[in-house]
């Protein structure tokens, strides 16, 4: 699938009917499994849960921006509105588009990361 098709493949998902655990307190949508999944990218669910606060949650709301070039990728967590809650660098990926948006919602002492069009 080159990078039109799972951008296109993407937008389909708007909400979702099946939330899918992956970590004892992180759930994602059907619009996130199929990312993963297609894109092979289960490491960008990982490494979006790491920074992700565990005890006392400051933030309910948190936006992860996985931005790619050619040299290197950004993973950006921040609260929405601009206040960046943690980034990391990565050095290599073949992560097929050039960015991507996850919403992280913390509700019922669990994350859920779902698409912004799942939102």
């Amino acid at each position: 699938m080159n990078t039109q098709e799972l951008a296109t493949s993407l937008r389909q998902f708007t909400g979702t009917g099946n939330y899918y655990r992956v970590y004892p307190k992180l759930v994602i949508t059907d619009g996130v499994r199929y990312l993963a999944s297609t894109a092979n990218c289960y490491w960008l669910i990982t490494a979006i849960y790491s920074y992700l606060p565990r005890k006392a949650v400051i933030e309910e709301f948190v936006v992860a921006t996985l931005s790619v070039s050619v040299t290197r990728a950004d993973l950006v967590l921040d609260d929405g509105n601009g206040k960046v809650i943690a980034k990391q660098a990565i050095e290599y990926t073949d992560f097929p588009l050039p960015t991507i948006k996850i919403y992280c919602i913390h509700e019922n002492e669990q994350w859920v990361l779902l698409l912004p069009s799942e939102y």
